[in-house]
C-alpha cells in the first residue's frame, strides 16, 4: 500500500485559479497554531474510510467563499474583521471545499468525498494540531483578495482506533450556524446574482479577449502596449461609474445584432500617452495633465477602432457580431441612458504602456449575454445539461492538459530510499512486454511503447488505446456546467 502523498502548492494553486478563473498563489508555510482557525473539511472514502481532513483560517474561509461567487472584496473583510462568516460565504465554502476531492484522487483512492465541513472551537483546533499528524499547511492568496491559511492532515495511514477523538466531537456536534430558510436579503444597489458557471467561462475567455485587444494597437504605438484582467465582476451601472478613473475618455459602442451598448474606459492620462506613441514619442507622461483636442480625438478613434474590433470575438461561439455605432467622448452622456436600464459583466484591466501601468475597464452589458447563458452552461430550454456549445466545445479541447508516462506506483521502504547509491537495481512490479501507461490526471489515454528518433526518445501509441479522451473532456466542460440543484433564488425582503 503506498503512503498518502498531501498536495502540494503547484497543484492547489492550479485547481483554485481554474476554480475561481483568477490567480491563486499557494504557497507552504509553517504551520500557526495561533491563527483565527475556524473551518474543517473532513474527506473520506465512499466506504467511510478516512483519508484526510483540512481545516482553514477564517480568512482563507473569507476569501475564497468570496472569489467563488466573485463577491467584492469588502465581503470577505467583513467577515474577517468581525470574525463571523455568513452562511452565503461559508456555502460557498464549502463547495470550494468539495471541489478539493480532486488533489486527493489518485491510484489508492480512486473516489474521495466530502463528508462534512463545518465550524470548529479554538480548543479543538489545539487538540487536532497536536496529534502529531502529517500536516501540509499553506499559505493562499487569490488575485483581488486577502490571503489566508489552509491545512491538509492526513489521516489515511492512521489506526482507526488511533484518530483524534475531537473529530468524532466535531462529525457529532450540531452546526452552529443560524438556520437557513433560503431567503437572502436584498440590497437594490447590488445587482441581481448572475450564475458564477456564467461567470468562470466567460472570465477565462476575457484573459485572451484583452491580450488581443492589446495586441491589435501594437502595429500604431512606438511602443510595445500590455493588457491583463484584474477583477472581472457582475456589477451595476452605479457601481461601474464609480470605479472609472476620472477624468477618462468613453468609447461607447453596439455589437449587431445583440441588445445593449459597450463600454470602454481609458483614463484621460493613458489617452495621451497613447497618443505621444502613436506620433513617435517615447510615451512620457505630460508634465501638465490636458484633455484631448478634436486632432486627438480623431487619432484616438483610430486606435480604438482597431482595440474594440476584437470585442465580437467573444461571442464568436453563438452569433457573428459585428460593431456598430461606436462614439467617443469625454463624458459618458450618450451612454448613462442606455446604462441606467441593465447590469454589466464588467472587466477592470492593467494596462502598461512604456514601462507605466494604468488601469481601464470594458463594461459588457448582460443584456448582450443573457440569450447565451443556457448554450454557454451547455443546458437546453428546459434546463436540462446538454453537451456544451459546439464553440465551447472546440475550446475545451484547445485547453493545454499535463500528459504523464509512465509506470504503476512502487510502494519501496523509506531505508532502503534512504540508502540508494549509483548501480543499484529496483525491481519494478511490471513485465518486459507489458505497454506504458499515458495518462492525463486520473484519466488513462492509451497504451504505449518507448521508441527513439536519433537522440530522443519518444513513446507510440499501440494498438491497446485506452479510449477515454471523451472522460478527459468530460472533466474539463465540468468546469463550465451548472449545478442546478446547488443555485438559489434571490428574494426582496426589504
Amino acid at each position: 500500500m503506498t503512503t498518502l502523498t498531501l498536495p502540494g502548492p503547484s497543484e492547489t494553486s492550479e485547481m483554485l485559479g481554474m476554480l475561481f478563473g483568477a490567480p491563486a498563489e499557494v504557497s507552504v508555510v509553517d504551520l500557526d497554531s495561533a491563527a483565527q482557525w475556524l473551518g474543517l473539511c473532513m474527506f473520506t472514502t465512499p466506504e467511510d474510510e478516512p483519508v484526510v481532513v483540512v481545516g482553514a483560517d477564517i480568512s482563507v474561509i473569507a476569501i475564497t467563499g468570496a472569489a467563488l461567487a466573485d463577491y467584492p472584496l469588502k465581503d470577505a473583510e467583513e467577515a474577517i474583521v468581525t470574525g463571523w462568516v455568513k452562511n452565503d460565504l461559508w456555502d460557498n465554502f464549502a463547495e470550494v471545499g468539495n471541489v478539493l476531492t480532486t488533489l486527493l484522487v489518485g491510484e489508492r483512492f480512486p473516489r474521495v468525498l466530502l463528508r462534512w465541513a463545518k465550524q470548529v472551537s479554538a480548543g479543538q483546533w489545539k487538540q487536532l494540531f497536536g496529534a502529531g499528524l502529517p500536516t501540509t499547511t499553506m499559505r493562499i492568496d487569490v488575485q483581488g483578495y486577502h490571503s489566508g491559511l489552509m491545512t491538509f492532515i492526513a489521516l489515511a495511514d492512521v489506526p482507526r482506533g488511533s484518530l483524534p477523538r475531537v473529530l468524532d466531537e466535531v462529525a457529532a456536534a450540531e452546526s452552529t450556524r443560524e438556520p437557513d430558510d433560503g431567503w437572502r436579503p436584498y440590497s437594490f444597489r447590488q445587482p441581481a446574482s448572475v450564475n458564477r458557471d456564467v461567470l468562470r467561462a466567460l472570465r477565462a475567455q476575457s484573459d485572451d479577449l484583452a491580450r488581443s485587444m492589446a495586441g491589435a494597437c501594437n502595429g500604431l504605438l512606438n511602443s510595445p502596449i500590455r493588457q491583463q484582467v484584474l477583477q472581472f465582476r457582475h456589477a451595476s451601472w452605479d457601481d461601474y461609474a464609480a470605479g472609472i478613473a476620472t477624468p477618462s475618455l468613453f468609447i461607447s459602442f453596439k455589437l449587431e445584432p445583440l441588445e445593449g451598448r459597450f463600454l470602454l474606459s481609458c483614463p484621460v492620462k493613458l489617452s495621451m500617452v497613447l497618443i505621444d506613441l502613436m506620433l513617435g514619442g517615447t510615451g512620457a507622461p505630460l508634465s501638465e495633465s490636458r484633455l484631448p483636442s478634436a486632432l486627438d480625438l480623431g487619432l484616438l478613434e483610430r486606435l480604438f477602432a482597431r482595440t474594440i474590433s476584437e470585442v465580437p470575438s467573444l461571442f464568436t461561439s453563438f452569433v457573428a457580431a459585428s460593431v456598430s455605432d461606436v462614439r467617443v467622448d469625454l463624458e459618458p452622456k450618450h451612454f448613462q441612458g442606455a446604462a441606467s436600464r441593465g447590469t454589466f459583466l464588467v472587466l477592470w484591466l492593467s494596462v502598461e504602456v512604456a514601462g507605466i501601468e494604468y488601469q481601464s475597464t470594458l463594461g459588457i452589458p448582460m443584456l448582450a449575454v443573457h440569450p447565451f447563458t443556457d448554450a454557454i452552461l451547455g443546458r437546453d430550454e428546459h434546463g436540462a445539461t446538454q453537451e456544451p456549445h459546439p464553440g465551447l466545445h472546440q475550446r475545451l479541447l484547445d485547453i493545454p492538459v499535463e500528459v504523464r508516462v509512465g509506470f504503476r506506483p512502487l510502494s519501496v521502504p523509506a531505508t532502503q530510499l534512504a540508502d540508494l547509491c549509483t548501480g543499484d537495481v529496483i525491481a519494478l512490479d511490471w513485465t518486459s512486454d507489458e505497454p506504458l501507461r499515458m495518462a492525463s490526471g486520473a484519466v488513462e489515454l492509451a497504451a504505449v511503447q518507448p521508441v527513439t528518433q536519433g537522440d530522443r526518445l519518444l513513446v507510440e501509441v499501440t494498438e491497446e488505446t485506452i479510449d477515454q479522451r471523451g472522460r478527459l473532456l468530460g472533466q474539463l466542460s465540468s468546469s463550465v456546467q451548472a449545478n442546478p440543484d446547488r443555485e438559489r433564488e434571490l428574494v426582496v425582503t426589504e
